[in-house]
């Protein structure tokens, strides 16, 4: 059966949320006194992220191919802190150096955009 009129629309809204999103660029991130990274993009969407999640997840601890974590979150350092975060204004990268032991991590800002839910207004 043909599409119906809501189910058209209802594609026509994904394509261009899809769109809008891909079309966006990291704009700003700061760092709340809780140490969580806030990050906005170019269309005003933002995303909040807990450290510990974020460094957990870094894409230089995890093995090239298989993408299997290398390291657990039980042995990352306590007191865990952005000590700076910034983003690239000409390309899709958050770039975090972490206190206390100076690892760097760079994470694609598409990719953190769409593992969370938009912050409340």
């Amino acid at each position: 059966p043909a599409p119906t009129p809501p189910q058209l629309l209802m594609r026509a809204t994904r394509s261009f949320r899809r769109l809008r999103s891909s079309l966006a660029r990291p704009a700003t991130v700061s760092v709340a006194p809780s140490g969580d990274l806030h990050l906005t993009w170019s269309d005003g969407e933002a995303r909040s992220f807990h450290p510990l999640w974020l460094r957990d997840n870094c894409p230089a601890t995890r093995h090239g191919s298989s993408r299997q974590k290398l390291v657990s979150a039980a042995t990352l350092p306590p007191g865990l802190r952005p000590a700076e975060a910034a983003v690239s204004a000409d390309s899709d990268e958050l770039s975090v150096l972490w206190d206390p032991d100076g690892h760097r991590s760079v994470y694609s800002a598409s990719w953190l955009r769409s593992l969370a839910a938009p912050d409340a207004e």
